[in-house]
């Protein structure tokens, strides 16, 4: 991953792309952090400046639960 923030192993969780349709998590998935990946990092990449306020968004949801 020549992009990548961070140094050392990266996996991809969640990509999405213009023109997409939303897209949701099923219920009761999720992704482990803290052992094998200490970090979770977003990136937003905008094609051209913007005009306007952006409203897009993301929502992450956590548990302690395993």
């Amino acid at each position: 991953m020549h992009h990548s923030t961070c140094q050392g192993k990266g996996k991809i969780m969640y990509a999405w792309a213009k023109d997409a349709p939303p897209a949701e998590m099923p219920k009761n998935v999720g992704f482990e952090v803290g052992n094998e990946y200490e970090y979770v990092v977003l990136q937003v990449h905008y094609a051209h400046p913007l005009d306007a306020p952006d409203n897009a968004g993301v929502t992450i949801s956590y548990s302690n639960n395993q």
